[in-house]
Order: structure tokens, then C-alpha cells, then sequence
């Protein structure tokens, strides 16, 4: 069995879905397939504004969101009120919501699944219509359930072995939702920005797909962002640690948890781009071929949070207070480096950053209007010339980029820089030019199309 992911933007409107379905059909006839989907494009963002309205007693998206999929039903010539129990369902928590005003992180995952459980429904009957059998089903009703959850950065246990012979017996094509799982205490939950993906290679595990392909709009795993970098190239073929470390330093490309059942179960999983599916996309095995950079990812919108220890005290007490004060001000740090004397913490650039800095001066400074640029590819976490030779391509740009390591040094598949948001992306484009330039395209191909990805 093949496990297919297919994502928002792959689904945004009828059109889509016919084409996405499309791919999957003619993936069928080599075997039998599993779809893991996620909500059309655009609808967990509506759907987010709709949970808000609600407590300030306004319901205005909610007529907005049955339009849009009434919409899309009609474009598949699907029945009308094919979803009419989930819409009117939906409406009354909101009308809930808006009676109590009251906030419900609960309440506020329930809303949220909507998105998911209404494209299932959706991909289901647009499959039935084409003459393929298919059943809708809820992940968190076949197992899927975390085991921790925090700012939707999730932990899923592992698939019970029953859970492959419930899938065989299912009718026809299992369409399954994304995103959506129950936490630990029995409630639903989300998974976070690109949680669907994780839902996939979990579902991969379950049945011991031969390949789990993620159908994005996008060529695959790119040297750099396409938006910054035009002259990004495709990587052919990454390991597991590279595939995570673009997603911890920001590629939007893959959930950085997805790779867990993918060691697990040994599993190959493709990034593929359903606009242009005879493409070959990008290979994630157990091990790369490459040793050396493979790639850029960036970060902005960063702020370097710095705070000088007391000597005086034990540091392991004081890093955990610092790490549980940057917890109660809602910051989630994305990188903490710890030189013996300071701590330092790249989290979001916002106010929450400036009122934690304030209250905890004169030991804390706060430099903001940061990036983040790394540099990925196995081993080059301790290559000393290759972060020689980023430092100079930069500033001959004209572009300041600072190391950013730890006593330990950088994992092996990352360097890690700073510089201005300024300056990011010239400094993103030079080292790109004298990383992965004309010289390497027997390496890394030209992408014949480089979108960036949807979750």
C-alpha cells in the first residue's frame, strides 16, 4: 500500500480536488492506496477567525465558510447538503461560543476540525462520483492520539498492529483526515502547521506503506526558498536528519515530527508536486548520498533574547527559570545556546520579547530585527572551512553574518548564522550562488517549478 498525503492547496477548489484525484487514481492501479488530506486552502485560517468572532458574539464567518464549500460541492456536481450536518453543527458551537464569551482551548480545536472532517467527506464523494469506491474516516477515531502536545509541536504514539487490519477492512479508498488527533485525556486535537503530513507517515507506519508520498504545489525539498532565491535547485535524494533540520530552521516544506515514524518503520517518503506529477520530487531515506551543504533555510522575524548568569547560583536552576519565564510569557524559543556565562534564545521579534527583556534587566538585553541563516547538509555542523567560506561569501555581499554556537558546537547537519532582516537576503543569495551554483547542477538539478509548499 501507498500512503498519500494531499494538502490545502492541493485541494483549495473542485478543479484541484479532480486533479489531485487524478494523481491518485493512477496511483491505484499499481496498488492499493490510503489519502490522508487536509482542509481546502485557506479554511483553518477561516476557521480561526470564526472561533474569534464567535466570542465577541459575531458569526459572520460562518456563512462565509458554507458559502465557500457549498461552492466547491457544486463545482464536483456533489449534493448540496452533502455537509449540512457538519455546517450546522459548527454553527451551534459558534452560537455557543458567542453566548458564553468565553475561551476554550478545547472548544477551539473542535472548530478547527471542521476543515479536515468536511475535505474527507468531500474527497470521499468526489471519488465515489469517478467510480472508485471510498470511505471517509477521522484519524483520532482509528488511534491516532499524542503523546504530549505543546504549541502544536506533537509526540504521536505509535500505531497499535490492529490498526492495519481495520484499514484492509475498510470499503474501498480510506480517505482519513490530517492535523487532527486526540491528546493524552481522550480530546481532539491539532497537530500544527503542517500536521497533516505528520497524519500521513504515522498512517505509513500503521500499514507498512511501501512509500508515503506527500503531494504538495511545490518541486520538492529546494537549496533555498524560491521566493528569496529564484535560481533554487531540487535536492534529489536527503536523509532524515537533513529533512529535519530544514524544517526546525524554517523550510516550509515538511512537519520535522513526520520523520519520527519514518525512523521507526524504516519508511521512504517522497515530497512530490501534484501540478507536475511525473516530476521525481525528493527522496527521504534512512541516509543521504551527499556528505556536505545540500541546502539554506532561513528564519525572520527573530529576536536575540540574552541573559547573563549569576555566578553565584547553580545554573541548572537558573536555566530552568529562564526557560519556564519564557514559557509563561508565550515564547517558544527556536534555538537556546549556552556558553558557561549567558544563555541566549532566538524567539519571536514582538512585544512579549520586550516586556520578558524589561522585567528581568539588568541582566537581560534584547536585540532585536534578527534573521536566522543554515546552512544543512551532513556534517557540516563541524566544518570549519565550509563556515569560513560562508562568512566570506557574505561579506563580499556586503552582508554581516555572526556563528551561533554552543560549547557542544552545531548538530552535525546544521550551521547556524545571524544577520540583520536587512540583510538576509542578500546574504541568502550569495552563499547560495557559491554553495550551489552553475558548477552543480549534475548534483541538484534545476526545479522545474519551485512554489513554495502548503501544508
Amino acid at each position: 500500500m501507498r500512503v498519500l498525503k494531499f494538502g490545502g492547496a492541493s485541494l483549495r477548489d473542485g478543479p484541484a480536488i479532480l486533479r489531485s484525484l487524478e494523481v491518485a487514481r493512477r496511483m491505484e492501479r499499481a496498488g492499493r492506496v490510503l489519502l490522508v488530506v487536509s482542509a481546502q486552502e485557506g479554511v483553518t485560517a477561516q476557521l480561526r477567525r470564526a472561533y474569534d468572532e464567535a466570542l465577541r458574539g459575531r458569526l459572520e464567518s460562518w456563512d462565509a465558510l458554507r458559502v465557500r464549500h457549498r461552492s466547491v460541492l457544486s463545482q464536483l456536481d456533489l449534493a448540496s447538503d452533502l455537509l449540512d450536518r457538519h455546517l450546522f453543527e459548527l454553527k451551534a458551537i459558534l452560537e455557543q461560543l458567542a453566548a458564553s464569551a468565553r475561551a476554550d482551548r478545547r472548544m477551539h480545536d473542535y472548530v478547527l476540525s471542521f476543515g479536515e472532517r468536511m475535505s474527507a467527506r468531500v474527497v470521499a464523494a468526489a471519488l465515489r462520483a469517478l467510480g472508485t469506491a471510498a470511505s471517509p474516516l477521522d484519524a483520532y477515531d482509528l488511534g491516532l492520539t499524542t503523546a504530549a502536545h505543546a504549541g502544536g509541536a506533537a509526540l504521536l504514539r505509535p500505531p497499535t498492529p490492529a490498526l492495519r487490519a481495520t484499514l484492509a477492512a475498510v470499503p474501498g479508498v480510506p480517505v482519513v483526515t490530517g492535523f487532527l488527533a486526540l491528546d493524552p485525556a481522550g480530546n481532539l486535537t491539532t497537530l500544527g502547521p503542517n500536521g497533516t503530513d505528520l497524519t500521513a507517515v504515522w498512517f505509513g507506519e500503521a500499514v507498512g506503506a511501501e512509500e508515503v508520498v506527500l503531494w504538495k504545489t511545490v518541486a520538492g525539498f529546494l537549496t533555498a526558498d524560491p521566493d528569496l532565491v529564484p535560481e533554487a535547485r531540487r535536492i534529489p535524494v536527503l536523509g532524515r536528519d537533513e529533512a529535519v533540520e530544514f524544517a526546525v530552521h524554517g523550510a516550509e516544506v515538511l512537519h520535522a515530527g513526520a520523520l519520527e515514524p519514518a525512523a521507526r518503520a524504516d519508511l521512504v517518503v517522497r515530497v512530490a508536486d501534484v501540478d507536475d506529477p511525473d516530476a521525481p520530487g525528493s527522496r527521504i531515506e534512512a541516509r543521504g548520498p551527499i556528505e556536505g551543504a545540500l541546502g539554506l533555510a532561513q528564519r525572520d522575524g527573530l529576536a536575540l533574547y540574552r541573559e547573563t548568569l549569576s555566578l553565584g547560583r547553580d545554573h541548572g536552576q537558573q536555566l530552568g527559570e529562564l526557560l519556564a519565564a519564557l514559557a509563561e510569557a508565550g515564547l517558544e524559543p527556536y534555538r537556546v545556546v549556552f556558553d558557561g556565562r549567558a544563555v541566549a534564545a532566538l524567539v519571536a521579534d514582538d512585544a512579549r520579547a520586550e516586556r520578558l527583556a524589561a522585567g528581568r534587566t539588568p541582566r537581560a538585553t534584547l536585540t532585536r530585527g534578527r534573521a536566522s541563516l543554515a546552512v544543512i547538509g551532513r556534517g557540516v555542523g563541524r566544518d570549519e572551512a565550509l563556515a569560513a567560506r560562508v562568512l566570506e561569501l557574505a561579506r563580499r555581499a556586503g552582508a554581516e553574518l555572526t556563528p551561533l554556537r554552543d560549547s557542544a558546537g552545531e548538530p552535525a547537519a546544521s550551521l547556524l548564522f545571524l544577520t540583520g532582516t536587512e540583510q538576509l537576503t542578500r546574504a541568502l543569495t550569495a552563499v547560495h550562488d557559491g554553495l550551489f551554483g552553475a558548477a552543480q547542477d549534475e548534483l541538484f538539478p534545476r526545479a522545474r517549478r519551485a512554489q513554495r509548499a502548503q501544508p
